[in-house]
């Protein structure tokens, strides 16, 4: 059964039409958007996106990550500029899974 898990990871990540995450296992239900931080508070991270601005509210649960791959701290390590791509749920808003820093 592990085998079959494993397979269908596989074709899903195959299958995302975006850049995979760096940590998490991305569902059907994953979405993604990518610019520039626009800015960060306590609970949230707004983002441009070519569509206008995403509010992305970040949890204990969401996962932070520098170029480098490694965990960041939380979202202090975010500034203002920084280029990331957003993995994110839609439930009550939209919910990060994971902020990848690409700049």
């Amino acid at each position: 059964m592990r085998g079959m898990k494993s397979l269908l990871a596989i074709a899903l990540l195959a299958a995302l039409p975006f850049p995979a995450p760096k940590v998490i296992q991305p569902s059907p239900e994953t979405k993604c958007d990518w610019g520039p931080v626009v800015s960060t508070g306590q609970n949230e991270v707004v983002i441009k996106t070519d569509v206008g601005q995403l509010t992305v509210k970040v949890s204990s649960s969401s996962k932070i990550v520098g170029l480098d791959g490694k965990e960041l701290s939380g979202i202090s390590a975010l500034k203002p500029g920084g280029e990331v791509r957003v993995y994110y749920l839609v439930e009550k808003g939209a919910q990060a899974q994971e902020i990848d820093v690409t700049k």
